[in-house]
């Protein structure tokens, strides 16, 4: 195995796991339902009505962006 880093005496390693990327993506996937769920998916502004209000999440991987109009 490859040394990482360095910390005065101690040699940390670097071991990868496939258990990081599916708990990132368990926790992705709440995380994206919670921040669309707290949005209307329409709103009433100066008496017209906006739809799709939701903000869209756009996904890859472990990484994610959020588009909202106002926000």
């Amino acid at each position: 195995m490859k040394e990482t880093h360095k910390f005065k005496d101690l040699k940390v390693r670097f071991v990868p796991t496939p258990f990081s990327p599916l708990l990132a993506n368990i926790a992705l996937d709440g995380m994206i339902w919670e921040i669309q769920e707290m949005f209307p998916k329409s709103i009433y502004r100066n008496k017209k009505q906006l739809p799709n209000y939701r903000p869209t999440i756009i996904r890859y991987a472990d990484d994610f962006v959020v588009i909202h109009r106002d926000l």
